[in-house]
């Protein structure tokens, strides 16, 4: 008969993603993951297999429960300027509360792994086209309802905000003041008009 699982694996998989979100891929231990979790190396590999698998899915977990929120705002089809605007106050307030320096964990990654490692690349690839459609939703939605002139070229603007969200999520990381990621965002949103 086979033995009982422990462990609840979804709270492991938050101490996981947590950990890789705090830490990064490189600092991140076997053993850092087993106090993080307070599971056996055995169990988690059992549950989730090696390091790298258990990054992908902190990585989809990541999606799911921290990206997936902040977006549904401006994927919806009612979304528009005032989604565009409410996404970077969601973000700003999430950068006050979070530890200083934790930033974004796929932009950690994209930077950290995903020159190197094909699987967490798409991974990352996947989390910016979604980023870059939610922002082309709300745009397009936007301008249709007047609330940006025709002139905007919706599809730039998508690409731009998604780059400027994760140039903000290096800076925080990086240990970059509020009043300076602040800047940022008013002057990449003063282009919508």
């Amino acid at each position: 008969m086979p033995r009982e699982r422990e462990f609840d694996p979804a709270a492991a998989l938050e101490s996981i993603m947590s950990l890789f979100w705090r830490q990064g891929y490189l600092d991140t231990s076997i053993e850092d993951l087993v106090a993080a979790t307070g599971v056996s190396r055995y169990g988690l590999y059992g549950t989730f297999g090696g390091k790298q698998e258990m990054l992908l899915a902190a990585l989809d977990h990541y999606a799911e429960t921290v990206v997936g929120p902040r977006l549904s705002g401006m994927e919806g089809p009612e979304a528009s300027l005032a989604s565009v605007y409410g996404y970077f106050e969601e973000l700003g307030h999430a950068a006050k509360s979070e530890r200083r320096g934790t930033g974004c964990l796929m932009c950690s990654i994209a930077t950290e792994l995903a020159p190197h490692d094909r699987a967490s690349a798409a991974k990352v690839k996947r989390h910016l086209a979604r980023m870059t459609a939610a922002f082309r939703n709300a745009l397009t939605n936007a301008q249709r309802k007047g609330e940006i002139g025709p002139e905007v070229d919706v599809e730039a603007q998508a690409q731009f905000l998604t780059s400027t969200v994760q140039g903000t999520a290096v800076l925080h990381r990086a240990g970059s003041d509020q009043k300076t990621l602040e800047t940022i965002v008013h002057v990449a949103l003063s282009g919508l008009g």
